[in-house]
C-alpha cells in the first residue's frame, strides 16, 4: 500500500513559483506534469524535377518546390524556449506556419564535360569540366515574443499580438533610415489577462547562391591522373543576411541583421551558403 501523502509539502526553494500555479489548490504535490495529444500539423506540396543526361557532354538536374507547412508546435520537447500552446483551452490559436516551413526552394545542378580543343597541345586542349550549383528558396518564418506573463499562467514568454499591418520588408533597412527589416509598428504586448497571436509571423531573408567550379585532369601514364580545381562560391556575390529568432519586441536587436548566413547557423563559415565571394585552389592525385 503506498505511503500517505504528507499534509505539509516540501518547498524547494531552487522552483520558480511563477510556474507552479496550481500549488494553492494541490498543496500535497511540488509537481504536475500534463501530457496531452492536442497538437495537429499538415505539409502539402508541389515537386518537380527535370534531368539531362548526357547531352553533348552535359548532364544536369533541376529541382522546384512549393509547399506550406502548418502546425501547433513545431517540436515534441525541445525546440524554442516558447511554449507553443499559450492558449490551452484554444490549441487552434498556435496553428501557424512551422518553424522549418519553407514556400519554395529551387536548386539545380550541372555537369559539363567540355569538348577536346584539337588545335591546342594534348596536355591542355583534353580533359576540362565545368560545374554549377545553383540554390534559392524562402526565408523561414519566426516568432515575436514578449518577456512576462500578462496571463497570469506561469508563462515565462508570451507571443506578441500582430494587428495585421503589413511587415514591408526592406533588406536595405538601414540605407533607408529604418531600424528594422519589417515594420515594427505591426507588433505590441498582449493585454492583461490576454495572449499574442504573432507565432511564426515573421520570415527572415531568403537566400539565393551560385557556385561554379573549373575541374582540369592530366594523365600521367598509365596509373596517375592530376586534378586541379578551381572552385567560386556566391560567384554573383549576392548579399545575403540572417537574423536571431525568435526575437524579443522590447529587444534591442528585433529586426536586425547580425551576420551572413553561415555565419548565423554556425556551420561552416566562409565556405558556407550565405558567405561573400570567396574561392578555393586544390589539387589531387588518382591512380
Amino acid at each position: 500500500m503506498p505511503p500517505a501523502l504528507a499534509s505539509t509539502p516540501t518547498v524547494d526553494n531552487s522552483c520558480d513559483a511563477s510556474r507552479q500555479p496550481l500549488t494553492g489548490a494541490f498543496p500535497q504535490y511540488n509537481h504536475i506534469l500534463q501530457l496531452n495529444s492536442d497538437g495537429y500539423s499538415n505539409y502539402n506540396s508541389l515537386q518537380a524535377s527535370l534531368k539531362a543526361r548526357e547531352i553533348h557532354g552535359l548532364t544536369g538536374q533541376v529541382n522546384y518546390v512549393w509547399s506550406k507547412s502548418l502546425d501547433t508546435g513545431s517540436a515534441n520537447r525541445g525546440g524554442t524556449f516558447l511554449t507553443n500552446m499559450q492558449n490551452p483551452y484554444k490549441v487552434s490559436n498556435a496553428y501557424a506556419p512551422s518553424d522549418f516551413d519553407t514556400p519554395w526552394n529551387i536548386n539545380f545542378t550541372m555537369v559539363y564535360e567540355m569538348p577536346k580543343f584539337h588545335k591546342a597541345p594534348k596536355l591542355l586542349g583534353e580533359g576540362w569540366q565545368l560545374n554549377a550549383l545553383f540554390r534559392a528558396q524562402a526565408g523561414r518564418p519566426y516568432t515575436i515574443y514578449v518577456t512576462g506573463d500578462p496571463s497570469n499562467q506561469g508563462l515565462k514568454n508570451t507571443f506578441a499580438v500582430y494587428n495585421g499591418q503589413p511587415l514591408e520588408y526592406d533588406d536595405h533597412y538601414l540605407e533607408h533610415g529604418k531600424s528594422s527589416y519589417f515594420n515594427l509598428d505591426a507588433f505590441s504586448a498582449p493585454a492583461s489577462g490576454q495572449v499574442g497571436n504573432a507565432r511564426n509571423v515573421v520570415r527572415e531573408p531568403g537566400i539565393a547562391q551560385l557556385d561554379m567550379g573549373i575541374f582540369k585532369s592530366f594523365k600521367l601514364g598509365e596509373r596517375f591522373t592530376l586534378k586541379a580545381k578551381w572552385e567560386v562560391f556566391n560567384v554573383l556575390n549576392h548579399a545575403m543576411f540572417a537574423t536571431s529568432f525568435p526575437q524579443n519586441l522590447n529587444g534591442s536587436s528585433i529586426g536586425t541583421f547580425f551576420a551572413t548566413p553561415d555565419v548565423g547557423i554556425g556551420l561552416n563559415p566562409v565556405l558556407g551558403t550565405g558567405a561573400q565571394r570567396n574561392m578555393q585552389f586544390g589539387v589531387g592525385v588518382e591512380f
